[in-house]
């Protein structure tokens, strides 16, 4: 383990628990890269626990409360990382809430956690050096092909994160191996290796559809000879190295945009082969994105996902089943990575999929077909979804579906940006009717409410929990609220909250004015 310089007293049996309680004792920091997010829990939890039993410091309660208490109601994993926080370690990945997270690099940055154990998404585009980073794990699980080695491209990602600039003359970026012969692997397949040759994004046909289509749609390029002598100048062009088959490629995103009414041009190809040769290939054809073309533009969405979307919405009637939209928005390319179904939740997915079957926007694949299993990955991701908008709790959530705070808050994310990218399709395409639920389906995915409590959430402080408790005691509008009596709103929201409500509905309230007999404080609760 280590360089010859560097010598690490082994205190609890674990090499990186002991080289973070070394990190930790003489007051520096260090990032531990693991390749999955449970690891990271798991290192973390072991070097709290090490922390507690061997090393005397001082707590940090308030940032322990600050991410416990991020959600209206704590998870295991809130509580799992309050605790590690109280012994000024962390950890760090995409199922941590964004305010957690947001919460633990600050806290890194200051001083205040001086370890954080995290996957490698930590090493991309954050400014977070540290003294020392320890890469435990430098293989990672690839799909069918099992464990295999990270890119060294990666490993240098990880380990350039060692040394901080103005505050330390050296950094260590620290491998574990069990034996020598180990040792000399990591040296000749990592320290010593050249990173991969770069390749271009435009290989992918989603990337290729994309760009082609923002270059006509911007106006940067007008005709087949300006897109053709535009793209032959590119790094993909370089590694492509075959002008024919390149044009050729051009000339079938390109066949597939006209088809898909996103851009018009003079020249008729619907009697062309599908591969044509650069000769045969005309470039003097103009080129000029229609109306729908610029919006699915704008909106940075693959064109070919966007043709699937205007199939599904025309076919979906005025009252289209909310589920039924949330599917279609999930089994798209760009909500991937889905959530993938695991063996406890199979036949709850699919139970949930028979239940809405009648009702899809489109065909599910058959249970032989190869994308059958993509497919209910993402039904399972459109039930999480669908059972956020019905008011289950981030922690049923992560008990029922095993999903994170943090994973919910990035597919929401994602189908806040699709529903908003339907609702623009359709005014393209004039459908008034569905756009309008469309739109409620959206604000739903954004506060996590039935449809009864949209009135009551568009109140500042109000979110899914006070307004449930709201309509429950009868006040589900703004003229409920102006009607009541303070004290009953006081009752229910606490006496601040309250009095915030009456004052949006254009009612002053002198709480002053307002006695009534209690032996105890009135609380404010906390959605």
């Amino acid at each position: 383990m280590g360089t010859d310089n560097l010598h690490i007293s082994p205190r609890t049996g674990d090499p990186v628990t002991d080289i973070g309680l070394d990190t930790i004792s003489t007051e520096k920091q260090a990032l531990v890269f693991v390749n999955t997010k449970r690891s990271a829990e798991a290192c973390a939890d072991r070097l709290a626990d090490a922390v507690k039993k061997h090393l005397p410091i001082a707590t940090r309660h308030s940032l322990s409360d600050k991410v416990r208490n991020v959600l209206s109601s704590p998870t295991k994993q809130c509580n799992r990382l309050a605790d590690a926080v109280t012994h000024q370690v962390a950890f760090h990945h995409s199922g941590l809430h964004s305010e957690q997270r947001s919460s633990v690099e600050e806290a890194f940055k200051d001083g205040k956690i001086q370890v954080i154990a995290a996957t490698p998404t930590l090493a991309a585009g954050l400014d977070m050096p540290a003294f020392r980073v320890v890469i435990r794990d430098l293989k990672r699980y690839s799909g069918g092909w099992g464990m295999q080695p990270i890119p060294v491209l990666e490993y240098e990602q990880m380990s350039g994160r060692a040394g901080r600039p103005g505050y330390d003359d050296e950094g260590q970026a620290i491998t574990i191996a069990e034996t020598a012969s180990e040792k000399e692997d990591i040296q000749e397949q990592y320290v010593a290796a050249d990173p991969e040759p770069i390749q271009s994004k435009l290989a992918a046909r989603p990337t290729l559809r994309t760009y082609t289509l923002s270059l006509v749609a911007t106006g940067f390029v007008s005709d087949d000879d300006e897109l053709t002598g535009f793209m032959d100048e590119t790094f993909y062009a370089h590694q492509y190295g075959d002008d024919e088959k390149l044009h050729s490629q051009l000339h079938m995103v390109k066949d597939n945009l006209r088809n898909w009414n996103m851009i018009e041009s003079q020249m008729d190809t619907s009697e062309e082969p599908v591969f044509v040769s650069a000769k045969e290939y005309s470039q003097s054809d103009e080129l000029d994105a229609t109306r729908l073309g610029h919006r699915v533009s704008e909106l940075y969405l693959d064109p070919y996902t966007a043709n699937k979307l205007v199939h599904r919405l025309r076919a979906a009637g005025e009252s289209p089943d909310p589920f039924a939209v949330l599917l279609a928005i999930s089994y798209t390319l760009e909500m991937r990575p889905l959530i993938r179904v695991k063996k406890g939740d199979s036949q709850a997915v699919e139970a949930r999929l028979w239940k809405h079957e009648d009702n899809l926007l489109h065909d599910a694949p058959d249970q032989y077909e190869d994308d059958y299993k993509e497919f209910l990955n993402a039904v399972k991701t459109a039930a999480v979804l669908h059972d956020w908008i019905n008011e289950v709790s981030e922690q049923e959530l992560d008990e029922r579906w095993g999903v994170t705070p943090g994973h919910l808050q990035a597919k929401r994310s994602l189908a806040d940006w699709l529903l908003y990218s339907c609702d623009e399709i359709l005014d393209v395409i004039d459908a008034p009717d569905i756009q309008r639920m469309i739109r409620r389906l959206r604000e739903r995915v954004n506060l996590g409410v039935k449809d009864d409590l949209l009135a009551l959430t568009k109140f500042d402080g109000i979110g899914r929990v006070r307004a449930r408790r709201l309509y429950k005691a009868d006040i589900q509008d703004a003229g409920d609220v102006k009607d009541t009596a303070f004290e009953k709103v006081q009752d229910i929201l606490g006496p601040k909250t309250g009095k915030q409500l009456k004052k949006q509905v254009g009612q002053t309230v002198d709480t002053e004015t307002v006695k009534r007999e209690t032996h105890g404080n009135l609380l404010d609760f906390k959605d």
